[in-house]
């Protein structure tokens, strides 16, 4: 969500170059909080039980 955020927050980025997608990427993963990191890999167990009781359809996540 925070590359969208900063996508519109950039004058509503609609188009760049793959090098400047790769370094905005990266800068956000760089500022993602360790709290944020560590929920998600919590979370993976309870995702992947999702998935195969939804058969691989899209789950909530």
């Amino acid at each position: 969500k925070s590359l969208e955020n900063e996508a519109i927050a950039n004058n509503n980025i609609t188009s760049e170059t793959f090098q400047d997608f790769t370094a905005r990427g990266l800068k956000s993963m760089e500022n993602l909080s360790t709290d944020v990191i560590d929920r998600t890999i919590s979370s993976m167990s309870s995702r992947v039980d999702a998935v195969l009781k939804a058969r691989g359809n899209r789950i909530k996540y």
